[in-house]
Order: C-alpha cells, then sequence, then structure tokens
C-alpha cells in the first residue's frame, strides 16, 4: 500500500505559533505536544508547540535549518528534556520511560554506532528491544548493498544512512524518527526505502515522523 506523508510546511512558523496538527485520521495520536519549548542557553530552539500525530501514519516535518526539526525529534525520542510543556508518546511522558524508548527509534541525521560494524550492531540491537525481528533484519540485508563485517568508518554518508535506518526497522517500533532521511541516499535507494516505509505502515501500523527541507523528497 502506499502511502503519502501528510507534510507540515514552514515548520518554524507553523508550528511555533501553537497550532495544533489536526491529522486525517481516525487512528488516535501517538506522540503529542504539549505547549512544548526548548532552550539551550539563551536560545530558544522550540517556542510553544502544540501539535498530534496519529498512529499507523507518515508525517513529514518541513523547514529549512535551524527551524527546530531536528530538536522536535529529539524531543520525541526523549533524547531531550523539555524546557517547558509536555512530549507524550500513546499518553505517557516520553523523557526518562524506558518502556517508552523500546518502542520508539531515532535515526539522527549523522547516525552514531557503539560499534565498529552491521553485525555487531545487530547483535547490540537484538539484546536491547524486546521487538527485534531478525527475520526482517535478513530480508532488509537483501534490499540493502551492504555487508555485515564492513566498518562504518569505511562506509559512504548514504551507506551509513542505510544501516541505521536498516537497523531501527528490524526494531519494529510503533514510532519511527528519521531526520534528513533521504540525505546522501542514490534514487534507488530512496525509493526502496520509501516502499519499507509504507509496508511498516500499512502492514504493521507503524507511525514514521521524518524531518527534511525538501518538501518535494518526501512526496
Amino acid at each position: 500500500m502506499k502511502r503519502k506523508p501528510q507534510t507540515m510546511h514552514n515548520f518554524k512558523q507553523h508550528i511555533e505559533t501553537s497550532e495544533t496538527v489536526a491529522e486525517e485520521s481516525s487512528s488516535p495520536p501517538i506522540l503529542r505536544a504539549d505547549n512544548i519549548s526548548k532552550t539551550f542557553g539563551s536560545v530558544r530552539a522550540l517556542d510553544r508547540v502544540t501539535c498530534s500525530i496519529a498512529g499507523a501514519s507518515i508525517f513529514g516535518l518541513i523547514g529549512s535549518n535551524g527551524a527546530g526539526k531536528s530538536t522536535f525529534l529529539r524531543l520525541a525520542a526523549g533524547v531531550y528534556r523539555p524546557s517547558s510543556g509536555r512530549m507524550l508518546f500513546s499518553d505517557q511522558p516520553v523523557y526518562e520511560n524506558p518502556s517508552a524508548k523500546q518502542m520508539i527509534q531515532f535515526v539522527a541525521d549523522q547516525p552514531f554506532f557503539h560499534f565498529e560494524n552491521l553485525k555487531k550492531m545487530s547483535a547490540l540491537y537484538r539484546s536491547l528491544y524486546l521487538g527485534w525481528n531478525q527475520e526482517l533484519y535478513q530480508e532488509l540485508m537483501q534490499i540493502f548493498p551492504l555487508q555485515e563485517d564492513q566498518p562504518f568508518n569505511q562506509m559512504s554518508k548514504g551507506m551509513r544512512r542505510q544501516a541505521a535506518v536498516m537497523l531501527a526497522v528490524a526494531a519494529k517500533p510503533r514510532l519511527l524518527l528519521l531526520d534528513e532521511a533521504f540525505d546522501g541516499l542514490d534514487p534507488v535507494m530512496r525509493q526502496n526505502l520509501k516502499r519499507i516505509l509504507a509496508r511498516q505502515v500499512g502492514e504493521y501500523g507503524m507511525t514514521v515522523l521524518i524531518a527534511s527541507q525538501n518538501l518535494k523528497e518526501l512526496e
């Protein structure tokens, strides 16, 4: 089933005015930001954001650099503590909530790996995440042209991104957060990734939130 992402144009101006994002879906919200703000010293990265994201959907955050997209994703993943307001996953606070984080995967713009190759990273994910699906991981290994033993420091940016997305999807999260997911991918890999995400949403009810500067990439 092909799913077209819902998008939020001009993230900074739209979201930071505290407007509620209405979802065209009967699914209850899986993620909700209630008047959330985040500051770093004197810099206010997000200002009183209120929005909700329905389950089993693909949602796009569109905005320029510095608009707050990455900050929003890190708040949604529980990486950052809100300065004020609440970020809720299934009506539960995300920050310092291990049970919520079991069901959320976040792929940053520049993925970080604890070990040197996919083989060791997949073993780590298998030990950490209850939803890990080894069969799906092997299926994804057939789609993405990666070698399990190849060191990450010998991979291109696009290959490292493929590896990070593959690990995140195989963990079978309910919420998948992707920061500039298509950056560094060639056209074939972009289409492969879109098909994989659409399948996870359509067949398994995953929710995908993608941040990007490029609206065309999400269409």
